[in-house]
């Protein structure tokens, strides 16, 4: 399930290693080989944004499959990618003549707007799908959407036409070069951090045994677990949105480390997973009670306790294979016949 997660991936790595690449042929100067070297590789690719969001959603929701839909997400970057390769590889007397012509002059103008612009908002799409999410997966995911923000902003003020001239003329052509290394440093340093803990995250996983027991008896789970039950279903607390594990453990007078404990040894769940159960068959019930079918999906995620409507529709899908409107028109006509 998590191969097409991983071809995301690998799409992002080998786009974010052209700029690299271009970088290198420059400071080898193999230029002087040959006139075709000075062939830019997508330094500026549309495809950075979509792949992001692409693996983001795919981690999130490993299940999910493409659809036509998403083949409108390839049209900006093919589009470039045509414009790139038949200027880059056409003969040298067509690449001046295009960079002359009219349309050569206003693609080039525009080029770094449409990645700011593209990339930024592909950016804020997969911060969409990350709020509320709370988990392993979703802090590395958070700090790769944060990492190519890094990349996307020292991009814009390092490489736009609008902003290059005035910095190296306030800090002078030798320390400019200096602030180019750096960039290039940086930009490096992400894009290897995201090679190599998206490797390491592909290997299996072996469960380590758990050693600590925070002083709990198996009989001391097993009655904590019990109680933890009945105060869900007394009380109710996991359709505050606001809740937290913290929140929750204080309840029943326990750490937050012997809660984690209880939940994995005595419910087989983490507090997340634990939470979000109780919170999707309170949606179920709402959504499938004829009385409320005039209430909005949102109003009765919020009284189920879900932060968002984000995270309520991915939630609700992982676990019942249908979206909510889907299983609250399914419910329906099945109450009504």
């Amino acid at each position: 399930e998590g191969r097409l997660a991983r071809r995301f991936l690998g799409g992002f790595l080998v786009a974010g290693g052209l700029p690299l690449t271009n970088e290198l042929i420059y400071a080898l100067e193999l230029q002087r080989i040959s006139a075709h070297f000075w062939f830019n590789p997508l330094v500026y690719t549309y495809s950075l944004g979509p792949l992001v969001y692409f693996f983001t959603r795919q981690r999130l929701t490993p299940s999910r499959r493409l659809v036509k839909g998403d083949l409108w997400h390839a049209v900006l970057p093919a589009i470039q990618s045509v414009n790139e390769l038949v200027t880059g590889l056409g003969s040298l007397a067509l690449i001046s003549a295009y960079w002359r012509s009219s349309v050569g002059l206003a693609y080039g103008s525009v080029d770094t707007l449409i990645v700011a612009a593209s990339f930024g908002a592909y950016l804020w799409a997969s911060h969409r799908l990350l709020r509320g999410v709370e988990s392993d997966e979703a802090i590395w995911l958070r700090r790769l959407v944060r990492g190519s923000v890094v990349i996307l902003v020292v991009a814009v003020v390092m490489e736009t036409s609008l902003v290059t001239p005035s910095i190296e003329a306030f800090v002078g052509e030798t320390a400019f070069s200096w602030l180019r290394l750096v960039e290039m440093t940086a930009y490096a340093a992400i894009l290897y951090w995201v090679a190599f803990t998206g490797f390491v995250r592909t290997l299996p996983r072996r469960a380590a045994p758990r050693t600590e027991t925070y002083g709990l008896s198996s009989d001391d789970v097993a009655t904590h677990a019990a109680r933890l039950r009945q105060l869900t279903a007394d009380g109710a607390p996991h359709l505050d949105p606001q809740l937290t594990l913290g929140a929750l453990a204080d309840q029943l007078g326990l750490s937050e480390k012997e809660l984690s404990y209880v939940l994995n040894e005595g419910l087989g769940a983490s507090y997340t997973d634990y939470v979000n159960r109780l919170r999707v068959e309170e949606a179920q019930r709402l959504l499938a009670d004829p009385v409320r079918s005039s209430d909005s999906v949102l109003q009765l995620a919020m009284e189920a306790g879900f932060p968002s409507k984000a995270t309520f529709n991915r939630v609700f899908k992982q676990a019942t294979g249908q979206t909510p409107t889907q299983f609250r028109t399914a419910s329906l006509r099945l109450k009504l016949s």
